[in-house]
């Protein structure tokens, strides 16, 4: 196939949205059990006073975007699909959602690793760091910052038209270059530094922690060093989060950006890296198998959370055999300890009696 050759199209709505049946059915599951899983973590977590501690509330805004992601993209793939015959404003509005959930995602996921890294890094001070006022802040942020990051283009490279209703797909070249790089940059690369920072950080404290107890052999270094594997294990549930996100996002990042350079050298007329027929095998593995399995994440985040995190578990099971939540309350949690606030009395505990018997 060559590149000045066009696909036939449908010539009717209905044979269109035949012929996209199977993607319209994956984007509708993807959509559905993201409203389903989002919405039962939110319920879980803001109906139980235990649950509502700090690591919960991001949690749950992070939800939040996703839901209206949901609704908004998946859900109305269908229209999407009709984009370039129904040519309304949520057309131009698709490729926007899809950029916030990405953005989402990220801001909200480096943010759980800096609360993380300062928990472990600071135990008597992360109290004083971590305030209510200081998460709401970081919210608010996440929140501007994700919306204006995915929808620039809308009110600056591709404005909708309320006369002729025209639904531009992409803008001007270079601009779209330029911003097409910043949002990659701020919405994948930024936040992985952060993240490869934070638990970088906190596997050096822990293995440096192993080393000086296992060196200098302190008394009562048992109870110290249970003490600091309950706290650097409780990150395990947000390092596989973490893992998962990258692993199901970084393949539909790099074809989109190998696609997008590909498209930019046809544009200018330079040499192309590969024949037309390979980038168009690129093109449907990057639609249609790559996509979904990146948004996918986005209903599978919280299986991911809930059974790693016994609080989350056993509200679950609480609500499900209709029993109260205390019911299965009975011993202490990894996750629990690392946080609640109780952690911290019993490391003061353990310094002050090894700093006594020193």
């Amino acid at each position: 196939m060559s590149v000045n050759q066009t696909v036939p199209k449908p010539h009717s709505t209905h044979d269109l949205l035949m012929a996209k049946l199977a993607s319209i059915i994956i984007y509708e599951f993807i959509g559905f059990f993201s409203l389903l899983n989002n919405g039962l973590l939110i319920y879980l977590i803001l109906s139980r006073r235990q649950l509502r501690k700090v690591m919960n509330i991001i949690i749950s805004s992070m939800a939040i975007g996703t839901i209206i992601f949901a609704i908004f993209y998946c859900l109305l793939h269908p229209l999407e699909v009709l984009s370039f015959r129904i040519n309304s404003i949520f057309c131009h509005l698709f490729g926007p959602f899809r950029n916030f959930s990405l953005a989402n995602l990220s801001f909200h996921l480096s943010l759980l690793s800096l609360e993380k890294y300062i928990v472990i890094a600071y135990p008597f001070h992360s109290s004083q760091i971590i305030t209510k006022f200081k998460i709401f802040l970081s919210l608010i942020f996440v929140w501007v910052g994700a919306f204006l990051l995915s929808f620039f283009p809308v009110f600056v490279l591709r404005k909708y038209d309320p006369i002729d209703r025209k639904c531009p797909k992409v803008g001007d070249a270079e601009q779209e270059f330029i911003y097409f790089t910043c949002f990659y940059a701020l919405a994948f690369g930024l936040p992985l530094a952060i993240m490869l920072f934070a638990y970088g950080s906190i596997c050096r404290i822990a293995l440096k922690h192993m080393r000086d107890i296992r060196e200098k052999n302190l008394p009562g270094n048992a109870e110290v060093h249970h003490e600091i594997r309950r706290r650097v294990h409780a990150a395990k549930p947000l390092l596989i989060m973490v893992g998962t996100f990258f692993i199901m996002w970084t393949p539909y990042i790099i074809f989109t950006v190998i696609i997008f350079i590909y498209g930019r050298h046809a544009a200018q007329r330079q040499q192309l890296l590969f024949h037309y027929e390979i980038f168009a095998k690129l093109q449907a593995v990057h639609r249609d198998i790559l996509l979904p399995v990146a948004l996918s994440y986005c209903a599978i985040n919280p299986i991911i959370y809930g059974f790693f995190n016994p609080g989350i578990r056993r509200a679950f099971v609480a609500m499900i055999t209709c029993k109260p939540y205390h019911a299965y309350s009975g011993g202490t949690s990894i996750t629990s300890c690392n946080n609640d606030t109780s952690y911290k009395s019993n490391w003061n505990r353990l310094s002050a009696a090894q700093q006594t018997k020193a």
